[in-house]
């Protein structure tokens, strides 16, 4: 409750004998606040939130939906208020005017610079966030049976990137402001059957076309955007049903017949499909849980 206003009225200040108390956050969730429909992102009244339910969010196939997830988070202050707001006057009285600013800030241990890079372009949208503590539970803003987001106030994101020393690794500390409008006792949490320990936000996916695009067939590297300059980690896994492959030139779909993974290099695919005529362009698109392929139609795949 921000400010006095004539119909406050004082509550009891009862508790039961039993109170389930919070314990420190070891990991985040950031989404959007609202989606591109102008919905909101949060967790509805009576939702069953399992393994399932926290999968699903975190691959939505909407990026206005989806979450992130940073795990394992280290020396975390949750809401750290700035002192409260007081008009002073020359008797030497005060009047409350607003509370401080709340932030919130931690560290992601062992990380990589292409992290800092990821985390970065989340800082102009208008996000919130919840966090999960060392017992499971997920705490938000609660309102009328559900939990929302936390908002957090627009480009108040900081990224830093903290370098190794013989004593430490390559570290990144991220810290935000909450919306002037967020107060403490809006708090609440969510109890779920989550194992939070195998949950990990999803993963891009770039593509590199290795050999020319013949009639019936292309050759293809896959990886993440981590890992050296020239060596990029390799995707591996991939089967022939995590992709589509489209003529734009006909145009209709093209039965992709086989994708069968390098056994000498890592993350190299080799596609065949019916034959195409000579200079038809192609698209590629790709849908596999846990990993993010919406930039493979950018690669220019025209038949040779």
């Amino acid at each position: 409750m921000e400010n006095c206003t004539c119909t406050n009225s004082g509550e009891n200040l009862g508790s039961p004998n039993c109170i389930e108390t919070m314990k420190y956050a070891n990991g985040f969730l950031m989404a959007s606040l609202v989606d591109d429909a102008g919905a909101d992102n949060y967790i509805p009244a009576l939702t069953v939130v399992n393994d399932a339910y926290i999968t699903a969010r975190l691959n939505d196939t909407d990026p206005s939906q989806r979450w992130q997830f940073f795990p394992n988070v280290k020396n975390a202050i949750i809401g750290e208020r700035g002192d409260d707001v007081f008009e002073s006057f020359e008797d030497g009285s005060q009047t409350f005017v607003e509370e401080g600013v709340a932030s919130t800030s931690f560290i992601l241990a062992a990380q990589s610079t292409t992290m800092v890079g990821k985390i970065k372009s989340h800082r102009c949208n208008q996000n919130g966030f919840m966090w999960v503590d060392k017992d499971g539970r997920i705490w938000g803003r609660e309102s009328a049976g559900a939990l929302y987001f936390v908002a957090m106030e627009p480009q108040s994101m900081s990224v830093k990137a903290a370098y190794p020393t013989p004593t430490t690794g390559f570290n990144i500390p991220v810290s935000w402001k909450w919306r002037k409008d967020m107060f403490d006792e809006n708090i609440g949490f969510w109890d779920n059957s989550v194992v939070w320990s195998n949950k990990r936000s999803i993963i891009d996916v770039s593509g590199d076309l290795f050999t020319p695009v013949t009639t019936t067939s292309m050759v293809i590297d896959f990886s993440f955007d981590f890992g050296a300059a020239n060596s990029k980690s390799p995707w591996e896994g991939a089967v022939v049903g995590d992709f589509t492959l489209y003529n734009e030139t006909t145009p209709a779909a093209v039965t992709i017949t086989s994708v069968t993974e390098s056994t000498t290099v890592e993350g190299r695919y080799t596609f065949v499909f019916p034959a195409q005529t000579s200079a038809d362009v192609l698209t590629l698109s790709g849908s596999k849980s846990g990993f993010d392929l919406s930039t493979l139609p950018d690669i220019p795949l025209i038949v040779a």
